[in-house]
């Protein structure tokens, strides 16, 4: 019988000393390595493009500010290759408000947006003025995420299914019908206070798990919610 402790999950109190894999993923295995970026130097690879805000590397880190004047969360984006993909990152709170990663392509697909008190996983459509969301699923406790320490993100999609998690402990999931394929810009944002930290950025193509089916049931009944509610109808 498949339990949550059998494949690895210990919920979002973790237990005394308990081993977490702060990578594993929950819906989809890993298959190739499409890209990573490690933040080498004091300039950003020519991979990226900035949108607006401010960006600087340094020491294997990016550092994002958003600017006033901009009126707008700092973000920039790289480009994926498919729309099915393992994303995974490392972050820090540095007096920002917000750290958001988002997966898009001419117009908004999803978004993760990670405040020092929770996390909540967003549908989205639209571009510009034309923008619309809604959280499809958040964290269930308050978090204290702004502590000084790097945390990780393993964002899963396949499909119309996404999984994300942080730091192997919370994890939010959803089906949202009709979730456009056309995603293929792999974003980081971030607003609010003097700046947000990200490393270690890197893209998997996502093959099928056969255990996700199970998996699936046994995420779902651990977070309180109905099927319904994550959008499995």
């Amino acid at each position: 019988m498949l339990t949550l402790a059998a494949i690895g999950f210990i919920g979002a109190t973790l237990l005394p000393q308990a081993k977490v894999d702060e990578t594993r993923t929950w819906m989809s295995k890993r298959g190739a390595l499409l890209w990573e970026e490690s933040f080498p130097g004091t300039t950003l690879s020519k991979d990226w493009r900035k949108g607006l805000g401010s960006w600087q590397v340094e020491g294997g880190v990016l550092k994002g500010a958003e600017l006033p004047q901009d009126n707008h969360a700092a973000y920039l984006y790289r480009q994926v290759s498919t729309p099915d993909v393992v994303l995974q990152f490392s972050f820090k709170f540095a007096g920002a408000k917000l750290v958001s990663c988002l997966f898009k392509g001419d117009f908004h697909v999803a978004a993760l947006n990670i405040r020092p008190d929770g996390a909540t996983l967003r549908r989205m459509t639209g571009i510009g003025k034309t923008t619309k969301g809604a959280d499809v699923d958040a964290t269930r406790e308050k978090l204290a995420l702004d502590d000084g320490a790097w945390h990780h993100v393993v964002w899963e999609f396949r499909g119309d299914e996404m999984v994300a998690t942080i730091d192997g402990r919370w994890s939010l999931l959803a089906r949202v019908e009709d979730m456009s394929l056309a995603r293929d810009r792999y974003e980081f944002s971030t607003r609010g206070g003097p700046a947000a930290l990200f490393k270690d950025a890197k893209v998997w193509a996502a093959e099928a798990d056969p255990l996700w089916p199970k998996t699936r049931v046994l995420l779902i009944e651990r977070s309180g919610k109905s099927a319904v509610e994550h959008g499995y109808r």
